[in-house]
């Protein structure tokens, strides 16, 4: 019985004259009380991200905005002639760099990550921007930052790198001029997820 009713209730017996009557409310008994956690446990965490109603929700539920967890992108300027779409067909496992096979990057549970779908380019994207190498901690992808310094997208895939994590593709050979020239193209763009 809510409180609200319980009073009432009380109040009406009260009235007739058949005592008093005492009841524990909902409220009381925590069934109206959501569990919002012990006093001050969010002290110190950043406050969640506000809510995208553009967002994209896949099959599994799962919200994918493709905003940078870094906040806002930086923009290279005029329409960038190299896509994301373009540089991930390179990574699929039919591409130069048949990173998206199941043996590395790809598959429901990839062996190593981030893991790339051509079917899911912002899933992708959303997996590269997160990912960091674990020598240094760049991220693979930073589209908060216009220098491919910034960046570990293009240096792990560049004989002589350096500070990237282990060279790739493994086993294979490293990635042709044009292919790396592109990257670095998309990266003075701002990285952009289109």
């Amino acid at each position: 019985m809510t409180r609200s009713r319980c009073l009432a209730f009380a109040f009406m017996l009260g009235l007739s004259g058949l005592g008093l009557y005492a009841c524990t409310t909902d409220y009381q008994k925590g069934l109206e009380d959501p569990a919002y956690g012990a006093p001050n446990a969010l002290a110190g965490q950043a406050p969640p991200t506000p809510f995208d109603p553009k967002a994209v929700s896949d099959e599994g539920g799962a919200t994918q905005t493709g905003k940078p967890t870094c906040g806002d992108p930086v923009d290279g300027g005029s329409p960038c002639a190299v896509t994301f779409t373009e540089i991930l067909t390179e990574f699929g496992a039919s591409g130069t760099l048949a990173c998206a096979a199941t043996s590395c990057h790809g598959g429901a549970t990839p062996v190593a990550e981030p893991k790339i779908a051509l079917e899911d380019p912002a899933g992708t994207y959303i997996a590269f921007e997160k990912f960091q190498i674990s020598e240094g901690g760049k991220r693979f992808v930073n589209p908060c930052s216009l220098d491919p310094n910034e960046s570990a997208i293009l240096c792990n895939i560049k004989k002589g790198g350096g500070g990237c994590g282990t060279l790739m593709p493994l086993g294979g050979g490293q990635a042709e001029q044009p292919l790396l020239t592109k990257i670095e193209t998309w990266i003075k763009c701002g990285s952009p997820n289109n």
